[in-house]
């Protein structure tokens, strides 16, 4: 019977000890791990010729190593170097990295269909009137695709467009009535 309290009382004395040195472990290891991992991701980004899709996967894992680092080694030196852009990431701020994704996703989503690309450009037209006909041309290439769902929604913006150009014109009329 003492032999077998002995043994348990071992193993209960070999788990805590692996429970403390877990514990104790430092932080800025594995997050160094992570940030060195990250960027080297970003790093190969930068020489690779491959199209926006695997770019923007590459960037989604990177993303995430930097985001554990943040989350679960918050008070590793480069979590806080990060969260003070002291640090960068290849080169950009946490907040520059973070913004990347949305050009990256962008770039990906019109890499895949040249409608999104289409849209995209449609937005940056400043005239309302040509902003609205172009949305709702590209609309009806949508349709024609039998993308109904996607269809309906950029025919949306384009009807939301035309409205706030009929707003603003109404607006306009206004004041030169008042004016006359």
């Amino acid at each position: 019977m003492k032999t077998r309290d002995l043994i348990i009382m071992t193993a209960i004395g070999i788990s805590i000890s692996f429970s403390l040195l877990s514990c104790s472990m430092d932080p800025n290891k594995r997050a160094n791990e992570l940030y060195v991992e990250a960027s080297q991701i970003i790093q190969s980004l930068n020489t690779s010729e491959d199209g926006y899709l695997k770019t923007y996967e590459s960037y989604k894992k990177a993303k995430q190593k930097i985001e554990l680092i943040i989350s679960k080694y918050a008070s590793s030196n480069i979590a806080v170097s990060l969260m003070s852009n002291q640090a960068k990431i290849s080169g950009l701020t946490l907040k520059e990295f973070r913004k990347t994704e949305t050009s990256l996703s962008s770039l990906a989503e019109t890499e895949q269909s040249p409608l999104a690309c289409a849209v995209i450009i449609a937005s940056t037209i400043e005239n309302a009137d040509g902003k609205a006909r172009a949305l709702a041309n590209i609309a009806a290439k949508y349709a024609e695709a039998g993308q109904k769902e996607q269809s309906a929604q950029i025919l949306s913006q384009a009807l939301e467009t035309a409205r706030r150009l009929s707003e603003n014109s109404r607006g306009l009329v206004k004041k030169q009535c008042i004016y006359e």
